[in-house]
């Protein structure tokens, strides 16, 4: 298997993230590598075996600067190829490294600046096909950048952050008109990661105070811990987070009580699955069967892998 380190961007706000992100690693990761953790300022004690990298004064403009903070921190770090995450998306089943490791090659073989690994934001869109499973992404895609789980060449994402400063959104919304250079992009297909995912991270499909369906893919959602948490932690044999310092959080959708609401995004979900599996007719039987499990869920998502 390939040595590229692990690289888990935070902040010193998201410490108790931290351990169960870890012990999840040691759990579904796959064997021992290097592991980096960037943050402001806190220290690690807890696990001695990460290396924690802080970012140069003179290179980082405060809690805001999220792309600052990125750029001091992998400058620091000595690796050809790095793969990147975020520190509240937490593993929920072994990563696939042999399927990795193939688009890996083909990644490499082309000079490809990353490959992306998780499906972070849906409407991410695939252009060319390179292989069975592996597009080129479409320059004109909305979050044409992702901070989905990736493998990134260090020296690609250096050069995409060189010189700038702002937050975690500003870096997703960098348009490709904007750079002196062409970054060259792969991801895996949609179908491929919604019916065997490579990098398995915990997500909640659940409702709100009017039963509109929500999809969301971290811990974390606007600061606080997503309700299923608790549960999630336990099954996996962690304990000791407390969960009552940041709370919980609550979807409350802006239009209440209105049957068409949840109509409307009930079918929203079920076209764009439809549109993904219709060219897929013999992943379709399984396709189906995930899709009216996730139509049936009632008020939470899948909180337990």
């Amino acid at each position: 298997m390939s040595d590229w380190p692990l690289v888990i961007i935070s902040c010193d706000a998201f410490r108790d993230t931290w351990l169960p992100h870890l012990q999840l690693w040691d759990k579904y990761g796959g064997g021992k590598r290097r592991v980096y953790l960037v943050t402001e300022s806190e220290r690690f004690a807890a696990r001695p075996d990460v290396t924690v990298v802080h970012p140069v004064a003179s290179e980082y403009r405060g809690s805001s600067d999220w792309m600052g903070l990125v750029a001091s921190a992998i400058r620091q770090i000595d690796a050809p190829y790095l793969l990147f995450t975020l520190d509240d998306f937490f593993l929920k089943a072994p990563i696939d490294w042999p399927k990795i490791e193939r688009y890996a090659a083909l990644a490499l073989r082309d000079d490809c600046d990353t490959l992306t690994l998780g499906v972070h934001d849906t409407t991410r869109r695939g252009g060319r096909s390179i292989a069975p499973g592996l597009l080129e992404v479409d320059d004109r895609s909305p979050y044409w950048i992702t901070t989905s789980p990736a493998l990134w060449k260090r020296a690609a994402l250096l050069a995409l952050l060189n010189e700038r400063h702002g937050s975690a959104w500003e870096f997703e919304f960098t348009q490709p008109a904007t750079l002196a250079f062409r970054l060259k992009q792969y991801m895996v297909d949609r179908q491929v990661s919604f019916l065997s995912p490579l990098w398995p991270y915990y997500a909640e499909f659940w409702a709100g105070v009017d039963a509109v369906p929500v999809l969301s893919d971290s811990a974390i959602a606007k600061g606080k811990w997503q309700k299923g948490m608790p549960q999630f932690l336990a099954h996996n044999g962690i304990d000791g987070v407390q969960f009552w310092q940041r709370g919980f959080h609550s979807y409350r959708p802006a239009i209440v009580g209105r049957p068409w609401r949840k109509l409307a995004a009930r079918l929203g979900i079920l076209w764009d699955l439809l549109v993904d599996i219709a060219i897929r007719p013999r992943l379709r039987r399984r396709a189906v069967a995930q899709l009216a499990e996730r139509l049936g869920r009632g008020t939470r998502g899948p909180g337990v892998a």
